[in-house]
C-alpha cells in the first residue's frame, strides 16, 4: 500500500491484490483489513480472493462472485447441451 501511495502520488493508480493474505492469520488480516479500508479512500483498490468471508467487513462498492472453474468435458452452466 505504502509503494502505491508514493507511485501513486502525482495521479491516483488502482492497487492490485491478488489472495494477497491467503496464508495470514486473523488479526494481521483484520489490521490489513483497516489499512485497506483506509487506503480506499484516495485509491482504487481491486481485490481477488478465493476467500471472500475474509472481506466482508470492508464495504466494498462491488462484489463479484466468479462461478466454479469447470472441468474439462462438462459443459458450462450456461450452455444447452441436446441429444439428439
Amino acid at each position: 500500500i505504502g509503494l502505491a501511495e508514493v507511485l501513486g502520488a502525482d495521479e491516483s493508480w488502482p492497487l492490485v491484490l491478488d489472495d494477497v493474505l491467503v496464508n495470514t492469520d486473523a488479526e494481521r488480516i483484520q489490521r490489513v483489513q483497516r489499512l485497506l479500508y483506509q487506503a480506499s479512500r484516495h485509491m482504487q483498490i481491486l481485490l481477488f480472493t478465493c476467500h471472500g468471508p475474509l472481506f466482508d467487513g470492508l464495504g466494498a462498492d462491488a462484489r463479484i462472485e466468479l462461478p466454479a472453474p469447470r472441468r474439462a468435458g462438462q459443459p458450462a452452466a450456461d450452455e444447452v447441451v441436446s441429444a439428439g
